[in-house]
């Protein structure tokens, strides 16, 4: 069986694929979700096993739209999203199975197996006939918008019918599905609940739908059509225009069974008419009320722009300008204000400050929760990175490759993991109030330097560094320059095309110091803009480069711990340009 492995942690996706290739799978592997939907568009697949957080696509969108595609590949969701919500809008979907990150190898393969088994069964939750929409889920119809109030025993007939759309089915079939074996009920029972579903679906519109079946010989069997309408209707896929008595109808056919029987002549026909004149009328009534709305709903709502401006939109400008300065600073110890006299706006602003303290108290427990865990992490990572480097020793001694792979894994996880809680150990300290760091008098044009000589001279890029570096001495902690200048240079690098430039320049004016670092890279959107300097946050884009989304958070927390910013400027395709300013007095 063919299989396909959609995770962006290509450690876990090499893992996975090997142990499926072992239990005797065909396997393909990708990264992305873009990647997914090319791969699942060019081969036919048995099953997918699939990340929902991956890049370029989620997870839970490729699930959709391999949906709509009417594409019945089961599909199995591996995720560490593992909240009872997350669980029920995967399978709500369409998900086969979900299973949460970490997983034991013997479960994921079981499940992997029930999948298959039960490959191509899928349930329909929402059936579409016409106009007509039964949500089986919600237990309701709707036509053109307008809830249609039907009894339960009206609602399940309806859902039958739609179940079985474009086939004939008997009085008897309807009474066995719907009503228990030991109810006496008889065909005309059934007669008057269909009687009662036409009313309630079809008679408050103008225009009457005339739906009749007939034989092979055109003899009418059952339904309603027009007076003098008579003769053989033959099957076209098209809508036609027939005449009689005076009168023109649009006329569609449909071929109809019997049941699922297939008969010797089953070219039994299902007509629907409706007259031509009553569209037409229709058409014209609603192209009169709906201008007549329009131009009702446009008059109004321009009086009510001008009222709005005046009363409500300069204050409510203010309100916006300072939750956005809030939002991009990620700083909710600025109360709102809001003195004017409408009740409403200052229950907005009471409620914008009541949610300010309780973010920033959630910020506080992260802060203190994120301190701990790297504190109590250290040592099982040292332990962790030790046993590596013995059992690598052990390994390269015995020439066994394939436990030199395994440890390279390790290693590498190990080292990210060590790397991740150094940035939090460091975040922690900057997050707390009142703290004191040691102070020297430091030339930034040494610092950016020494870093920059090293970034040179690891790089495997063909990147040109251009500096304009002028002296100046500030008194600040060495080892956060040093970090500052490091992220910004890495960050340069990572997102430079091969034959760029770096461009690193350090100075100070009257009232600030300053370093800036611009690059030629793929440059940021505005969207990505405004959540940059989140902790952990990646861009879609930049999910499979190093890292893990702190290095940017962590310059904004130093240059603020110094009563500074950093400014950007960036254009997509062009590049960025980072400035970390701080200052020249920020004792």
């Amino acid at each position: 069986m063919r299989m396909l492995v959609v995770e962006d942690e290509k450690d876990l996706n090499s893992v996975i694929c090997s142990k499926l290739v072992k239990e005797g799978y065909n396997v393909d592997a990708c990264y992305d979700g873009q990647a997914a939907l090319d791969f699942i568009e060019m081969t036919e697949y048995d099953g997918v096993i699939m990340d929902i957080m991956i890049p370029h696509v989620n997870g839970m969108e490729v699930l959709k739209t391999i949906r709509a595609n009417n594409q019945q590949v089961p599909v199995l969701f591996l995720t560490a999203k593992g909240e009872t919500q997350d669980i029920v809008r995967g399978l709500d979907a369409g998900a086969s199975d979900y299973m949460t990150k970490p997983f034991e190898f013997p479960e994921f393969l079981a499940r992997l197996r029930v999948m298959l088994r039960t490959q191509g069964v899928v349930n329909e939750n929402v059936i579409a006939c016409g106009s007509l929409v039964v949500d089986m889920n919600n237990h309701k119809a709707v036509r053109d918008g307008r809830n249609i109030d039907l009894t339960v025993r009206e609602y399940a007939i309806l859902e039958y019918l739609a179940r079985n759309r474009n086939i004939v089915v008997t009085r008897e079939q309807i009474r066995a599905n719907i009503w228990n074996i030991d109810d006496d009920v008889n065909s005309n029972v059934v007669d008057v609940y269909i009687r009662y579903l036409r009313r309630k679906i079809d008679d408050k519109y103008d225009d009457k739908i005339y739906v009749f079946l007939k034989s092979p010989d055109g003899d009418f069997i059952d339904g309603e059509m027009p007076d003098g309408c008579s003769g053989k209707f033959p099957y076209q896929s098209d809508i036609d225009v027939i005449g009689f008595n005076g009168a023109k109808y649009y006329i569609l056919t449909r071929k109809a069974k019997v049941g699922l029987k297939t008969l010797e002549n089953d070219n039994f026909v299902i007509c629907a008419m409706v007259a031509v004149k009553d569209i037409k009328a229709n058409y014209k009534v609603l192209w009169y009320r709906t201008y007549t709305v329009i131009g009702v709903v446009a008059l109004f709502f321009i009086l009510f722009a001008i009222g709005l401006k005046r009363l409500v939109a300069v204050p409510m400008k203010e309100l916006n300008v300072a939750i956005n300065r809030s939002g991009q600073n990620l700083d909710f110890t600025e109360k709102l204000r809001y003195d004017g006299p409408f009740l409403e706006l200052d229950m907005i602003t009471e409620s914008n400050n009541n949610l300010y303290d309780r973010v920033q108290r959630e910020f506080e427990r992260q802060e203190e929760f994120n301190a701990n865990v790297s504190h109590e992490l250290r040592t099982p990572v040292a332990v962790m990175h030790a046993q590596c480097q013995l059992s690598r020793e052990i390994a390269e001694k015995n020439n066994d490759h394939e436990m030199l792979e395994s440890i390279a894994v390790f290693e590498r996880q190990t080292t990210k993991m060590k790397g991740l809680i150094e940035q939090l150990l460091q975040m922690s300290i900057l997050d707390k109030n009142n703290v004191n760091l040691s102070v020297e008098d430091v030339d930034l044009l040494d610092v950016v330097e020494s870093v920059c000589d090293d970034a040179e001279y690891i790089c495997k890029k063909n990147i040109q560094f251009c500096y304009n570096l002028v002296p100046t001495v500030v008194k600040v902690n060495m080892n956060l320059i040093v970090i500052v200048v490091s992220n910004l240079v890495s960050n340069a690098i990572k997102y430079s095309n091969e034959g760029g430039t770096v461009e690193v320049t350090c100075g100070s004016d009257s009232e600030n110091c300053y370093i800036s670092v611009r690059d030629e890279g793929r440059g940021i959107s505005k969207e990505q803009k405004n959540r940059i300097f989140e902790s952990f946050y990646r861009a879609d884009t930049v999910r499979n480069t190093e890292g893990f989304g702190l290095g940017l958070s962590q310059v904004m927390k130093i240059a603020k711990h110094y009563g500074g910013t950093v400014q950007v400027d960036s254009e997509v395709g062009k590049g960025s340009k980072f400035t970390f300013i701080i200052p020249v007095d920020n004792g």
